[in-house]
């Protein structure tokens, strides 16, 4: 079993979801089905031609290459150079636990993390790692990285667990995720003809700016545009950027940590949601949208100053990430299976659920606009169940026999 604090964690969401129906099946009297047996040599990853019908948590592009990289349960990487249509494992992982996300700075440099607040690097596109940190029992899990140059990483996890590098990865060193910023930025003027608003750099703009975000944080009943806490010890379970070298942290509690400056200082934003957010994206006009708990979306118009429930009939099962496709449209996908799409900016979401009812967990798209999808059941090409959704008229939820409970 997993540790208490590990038990508690998201991606942890669909670990969790797999270890929960082996007591499900108990409880009906049914033979419980039992996961792969793990080897005991805990250094390197096993190599197994089943190794994409696995759990896979994380899939990012490898810099500007072909190249596709993904990552999951049992220290799997898997390579895809043809767009997604085959995969095969990297040669070299020095890791058996679960890793969470990727991240890639360039064609050949890369880090992944995961659980035992494993962090392991490579240089060569992802053929062989590293290990750099980490990597023995322990209670940290790691949820998050991303990489913004060669020399400078940031890897988060649960309980406000935060780890920097400045040196390429030699060094590894804890520091606090909140650090006040000087000044917070403006919010966003109006979004006009799809043009990604402009932090106003003169100093009395900024001031108008940070009473408007105050009012608009009063008018939610959010406490405060710009709250700070030295002492948060919140789960921070997916960065994701935005233009202006913002930076966001999707967590638990509601929450959305902001940076203005390439994450070297985050300023607390509380969303007046009560539960997790699993992920983000920032979309071609601007605007943000964040993912998490109950079929929970929300919006941004403000550069993530404040933000606003979208409606999202059918969705009660978690969302865990989302994209943005070149023709404009949003894809989200989460538990059970969901399938979320949005023609209009994020405004509003029709909803399938997948026939296997499996957990998504990440979504990637290809040069050729098809789409890619992580989760429970290992890698799925998922193209046409979007297109048929586009297609509908109507989204039903899943059947009161196949949905799990709410998360």
């Amino acid at each position: 079993m997993l540790s208490s604090k590990k038990a508690s964690l998201i991606p942890a969401l669909l670990v969790g979801t797999l270890m929960m129906a082996g007591s499900a099946h108990a409880l009906f009297g049914e033979a419980a089905v039992p996961r792969p047996v793990v080897p005991k040599n805990n250094e390197f990853a096993t190599k197994s031609k089943l190794a994409a019908e696995f759990l896979m948590l994380g899939v990012t592009r490898a810099g500007t290459s072909n190249r596709t990289v993904a990552v999951g349960e049992y220290g799997h990487v898997l390579l895809s150079d043809d767009e997604g249509k085959t995969w095969r494992q990297a040669q070299s992982v020095p890791a058996k636990i679960t890793l969470t996300s990727v991240s890639f700075v360039d064609d050949k440099t890369g880090w992944a993390v995961g659980h035992d607040s494993t962090v392991i690097k490579t240089t060569d596109g992802g053929e062989t790692w590293t290990r750099q940190f980490g990597g023995k029992d322990s209670d940290n899990a790691l949820l998050t990285v991303m990489s913004f140059d060669a020399n400078r990483a940031l890897a988060l996890g649960a309980f406000n667990y935060t780890l920097e590098t400045n040196d390429g990865g030699t060094t590894w060193v804890e520091r606090k995720t909140l650090i006040q910023a000087t000044a917070p930025a403006a919010p966003a003027a109006p979004l006009a003809g799809g043009t990604a608003p402009a932090v106003p750099a003169d100093e009395n703009l900024q001031a108008e700016a940070d009473k408007e975000a105050e009012r608009k944080a009063a008018e939610s009943g959010v406490g405060s545009a710009y709250s700070v806490s030295e002492g948060d010890d919140a789960h921070l379970h997916a960065l994701f950027t935005a233009p202006n070298n913002l930076v966001f942290v999707a967590a638990e509690r509601g929450l959305v940590y902001r940076s203005t400056d390439s994450g070297r200082t985050f300023a607390r934003i509380e969303t007046g949601y009560a539960g997790s957010f699993w992920g983000g994206t920032a979309l071609a006009d601007g605007s943000l949208i964040i993912v998490g708990m109950r079929g929970n979306i929300w919006r941004s118009v403000d550069q993530g100053m404040t933000w606003a429930k979208v409606e999202t009939p059918g969705a009660d099962q978690s969302i865990a990430s989302a994209i943005q496709r070149t023709d404009g449209s949003i894809v989200a996908v989460g538990l059970s299976g969901s399938l979320l799409l949005s023609t209009d900016g994020g405004k509003s979401f029709k909803i399938k659920y997948r026939d296997d009812r499996k957990g998504l967990n990440a979504l990637m798209t290809t040069s050729d606009g098809r789409l890619i999808v992580m989760g429970e059941a290992g890698i799925a090409d998922v193209t046409k169940e979007v297109e048929t959704l586009g297609a509908s008229a109507a989204a039903p939820g899943p059947s009161a026999s196949a949905a799990p409970a709410k998360q």
